[in-house]
């Protein structure tokens, strides 16, 4: 098997659009642009069904009279991104996660979630 199958293989549904985008500029494996195309269509038609918890609004928690003040990150439908939100420390629901690419990365598709969170991190 190639390595770029393998590449392809490992995390099809999250890596696709850029390994085609690398076959199809590169083209120095056509079996390999072939083959992402293919995966591509698959996942393209199958669709990528994020996990239900991915629609919760973000949830502070309830810890007692504790103030909010832990950053995670929370998936935001609306935009198809994620962002900050303050914590309690316990409580709340699963659309919580430690850091942005996790968030990304459980909830999207997008080819290149610490890319998009560099962004995210970095606008004003």
């Amino acid at each position: 098997m190639s390595r770029c199958l393998a590449y392809i293989n490992s995390s099809v549904k999250r890596y696709i659009i850029t390994s085609l985008f690398l076959a199809f500029v590169t083209m120095k494996t056509p079996t390999c642009f072939l083959y992402a195309l293919l995966c591509l269509t698959v996942v393209l038609v199958q669709g990528y069904k994020p996990p239900g918890y991915c629609k919760a609004k973000p949830n502070d928690g309830q810890c007692g009279h504790v103030r909010p003040s832990i950053e995670r990150w929370y998936f935001d439908g609306r935009y198809g991104y994620c962002g900050p939100f303050l914590w309690g420390g316990c409580g709340g629901n699963k659309n919580n996660f430690p850091n942005c690419t996790a968030c990304m990365t459980t909830c999207t598709t997008h080819p290149d979630p610490e890319g998009a969170c560099r962004y995210i991190i970095n606008s004003p």
